[in-house]
């Protein structure tokens, strides 16, 4: 159901605000707070209730129920892959919108469900075109077993004897693993030109811990080093991720937010969600209507693009060092 005019449009945020996932959570957080600062002379006021999911799929689920049920929004931006698919059905049979910051598209396979952030065969290609260029010809894959850590890694797995580079080891993990040493030790055995890794928090730092006490420093990953609690383990190693078209939004955002990290992987994505939906309520066009048939849109993520009949917003990867602990952006010839 629609508001009519000077009513309030309630939009509901699913995100990690605590736990392993934080970094995405209150960079998406912010981020939409610039959006309704930016947000100025509308029909409608658009207000935004927020649950911590803390990357749990029950509690998501929960979070969804709530919001649709108690807090009566109108549409829902979740994140994350896990999440996504817990809110799936919910958002499904209630007939309320939900955009999800998300690499695993089969969550868009259910009316009502957009996923927005790159495709997991554009992120892979992208990594693998960058490494074939640095003389790459093997990799050992590490990473976490997560719904869409593992799109990235089945299009690598896809994708790479396109490029030439040959797969020399594969190992995956579940999250409660915090001991790596067999793994890294199988792993160089394998004398790949580099270490492929993709995990979240807070294995993602225990097994970079041990990769460089070890001496390991040959690593690379996609939309890895960038959500790091100790993104300083990574120090100089470059990696793939989403793309800023506009440095000026992440200017702004750190001027107001200092003590927030921006993650390029959510802070886009999310404020330009934000504004598909104010763009939809203030040309008068139903939701569900509106996201299915827009096909472009010009965000800080850059030319956002759908093809007709999908429900998979994406734009193109960019590349990403750290240094001094902080993601920059690079520049891959």
């Amino acid at each position: 159901m629609r508001p009519t005019d000077k009513q309030t449009v309630k939009i509901g945020l699913i995100a990690p605000l605590t736990g392993p996932g934080a970094v995405f959570g209150n960079s998406i957080d912010r981020a939409i707070k610039l959006a309704q600062q930016d947000t100025k002379n509308t029909k409608f006021t658009y207000k935004v209730i927020v649950e911590d999911d803390g990357t749990n799929p029950t509690q998501s689920a929960s979070a969804a129920q709530k919001l649709i049920n108690v807090d009566k929004v109108q549409v829902l931006i979740s994140m994350t892959s896990g999440t996504g698919n817990a809110v799936k059905p919910i958002a499904t049979s209630n007939k309320v919108p939900n955009i999800c910051i998300c690499s695993d598209i089969s969550v868009a396979n259910a009316d009502y469900n957009f996923t927005n952030l790159i495709l997991p065969d554009d992120e892979a290609g992208g990594w693998l075109a960058a490494a074939q260029k640095q003389g790459v010809h093997s990799i050992a894959i590490l990473h976490q077993n997560q719904q869409g850590i593992n799109a990235i890694i089945n299009s690598i797995k896809k994708l790479a004897s396109q490029y030439k580079i040959s797969i020399v080891y594969e190992d995956q993990w579940d999250p409660t693993v915090r001991d790596f040493k067999t793994i890294i030790t199988k792993a160089r055995a394998s004398k790949p030109d580099v270490f492929y890794m993709v995990a979240f928090p807070p294995t993602e730092d225990i097994i970079g811990q041990e990769l460089k006490d070890l001496g390991v420093k040959n690593i690379s990953s996609s939309a890895g080093f960038g959500i790091s609690a100790k993104p300083e383990l990574f120090d100089g190693l470059w990696y793939n991720d989403a793309n800023v078209s506009d440095i000026s939004f992440r200017t702004r955002f750190e001027e107001q937010f200092p003590t927030i990290r921006f993650n390029v992987r959510s802070a886009p994505f999310g404020y330009d969600s934000f504004m598909m939906i104010v763009n939809s309520f203030e040309s008068g066009t139903d939701l569900n209507a509106y996201l299915s048939n827009l096909t472009t849109f010009d965000g800080k993520a850059g030319k956002i693009t759908k093809e007709a009949g999908t429900r998979n917003f994406h734009s193109a990867p960019g590349f990403w060092i750290i240094k001094n602990g902080k993601s920059e952006p690079l520049n891959v010839k």
